[in-house]
């Protein structure tokens, strides 16, 4: 996901090696297809999550970044 929105970034103007990063991405993608998540019955789950920010600190093209992470159970 955040490889996608870092591509997000240069939709209007993309290079040649934005095209590849982003060809890489897809294949990705397409090998964990099969990946999943599993939810055992009668076992306590928990759902953490934490965020972070960075304003401004990209030298790319000065935007700000932001990150999520969840856990849920184990």
């Amino acid at each position: 996901m955040y490889a996608a929105s870092l591509l997000s970034r240069f939709m209007n103007s993309p290079t040649k090696r934005h095209i590849g990063v982003a060809r890489r991405v897809l294949r990705y993608v397409q090998g964990t297809l099969s990946y999943g998540i599993e939810y055992v019955r009668n076992q306590s789950a928990t759902l953490v999550g934490f965020c972070d920010a960075d304003w401004a600190d990209s030298e790319d093209d000065s935007r700000s970044t932001s990150g999520y992470a969840f856990s849920f159970g184990s």
